[in-house]
């Protein structure tokens, strides 16, 4: 995963809304959005090559999401996949707070990363990277490979689209229009993560287009009122067609 947009408690049906891109090499093997075989409680995409997940949530109503930090200084080999943080979350009962705890002493068998984590109630981002957890307060949250609500180009570009739709009728459409925007950063505002000023700017835009490595995928979770909550995924091509679309409805279970 590679944007995630979050929109707490700004749309009167809708408690929590998430927008979410991830960005993956195509050739890397993907199952796209499904109840898990080992636990239909859980439902997510699932990395085949890693066995992990980038985004999830289960019948409790849990929900995890997880970025890179893009940092390659940082970088270590004989690391665990960060889809296991998401896995680990959904599959566990633990309080925030206690998983957080399990996290901080884990924390180096990682490669840097920020994780999303909660409910639509009490949500919470961690990252490994600079060591600091926090609670998600009501707003409107930009996270991109760099920590929660760094102000990159995209990650603002996205927010304020975002909050131009509060007070409107909120529709699935508007907001995979967000995640369809392929606008990219002028060089003045392209961050230094080590990769070159070339591929900053391939990875400036909200949407990523290219042969080798882009946005597989783009996804959309609307907690409501009514303890429900709709998954929405949309699979692309490498040209960024429509391959396929999923949409689910679990009833949380309290």
């Amino acid at each position: 995963m590679c944007i995630v947009f979050l929109a707490k408690n700004q749309f009167p049906d809708f408690p929590l809304v998430v927008l979410a891109n991830r960005d993956e090499f195509h050739s890397r093997p993907t199952q796209t959005l499904n109840y898990w075989k080992e636990n239909r409680n859980i439902l997510s995409g699932l990395d085949l090559q890693a066995g992990g997940t980038w985004m999830g949530i289960n019948q409790n109503g849990r929900f995890a999401a997880v970025t890179n930090v893009r940092d390659l200084k940082s970088i270590r080999q004989n690391t665990f996949s960060r889809g296991k943080l998401v896995m680990d979350f959904l599959l566990s009962q633990e309080s925030n707070e206690d998983f957080q705890t399990k996290l901080l002493t884990s924390k180096q068998k990682f490669n840097p990363y920020n994780l999303l984590f909660g409910t639509s109630e009490k949500l919470r981002v961690y990252s490994n990277h600079n060591d600091k957890g926090i609670e998600v307060g009501d707003g409107i949250f930009g996270i991109s490979n760099a920590y929660f609500e760094t102000p990159w180009f995209k990650v603002r570009r996205g927010k304020e689209k975002l909050k131009s739709l509060i007070g409107k009728e909120l529709m699935p459409e508007s907001l995979f229009e967000i995640l369809r925007d392929e606008t990219g950063a002028m060089e003045k505002d392209l961050p230094n993560t080590g990769v070159g000023m070339e591929k900053e700017k391939l990875l400036s835009s909200i949407f990523i287009k290219d042969s080798v490595y882009g946005t597989r995928s783009s996804s959309l979770l609307f907690f409501t009122k009514n303890k429900e909550i709709r998954f929405y995924e949309r699979v692309f091509s490498l040209s960024g067609e429509i391959v396929t679309e999923t949409i689910e409805t679990l009833s949380i279970q309290t």
